[in-house]
């Protein structure tokens, strides 16, 4: 009884990780986000906006730290492929940096302009 148990288990857990490989595969895929401005919270930390979708999800893709700027991109990942408008969210995403922000500039890895501080 216990065994047939575990295996009807087993089977659902299965079929949740296959589910779960095609969606990701089919639906689910990561895009460089463009970030629209960032604003400082204390001199090793920024907080970057990342424009995407309502139903999307956003994080750190990379930081490139040199002497001048501080290169940031930002990687969403959209939950839902639904039709929807053409209206961008702000999505905070928090970059942890190496040295103090300083005089360096602040550079979106995707498009290569500089992004402005944002306004509260």
């Amino acid at each position: 009884m216990r065994s047939s148990w575990a295996g009807r288990v087993l089977k659902l857990i299965a079929v949740a990780a296959l589910l779960v490989i095609v969606w990701r595969v089919a639906i689910g895929k990561d895009y460089d986000a463009t970030l629209a401005g960032y604003r400082l919270v204390d001199s090793r930390t920024i907080v970057v906006e990342a424009v995407a979708g309502h139903e999307s999800f956003c994080r750190l893709g990379s930081v490139a730290e040199t002497g001048t700027e501080v290169v940031i991109n930002a990687i969403c990942l959209d939950w839902i492929s639904l039709p929807g408008t053409d209206e961008g969210v702000f999505h905070e995403v928090t970059v942890p940096l190496a040295e103090p922000l300083g005089n360096r500039r602040v550079v979106d890895c995707s498009s290569g302009t500089c992004l402005p501080v944002a306004q509260p």
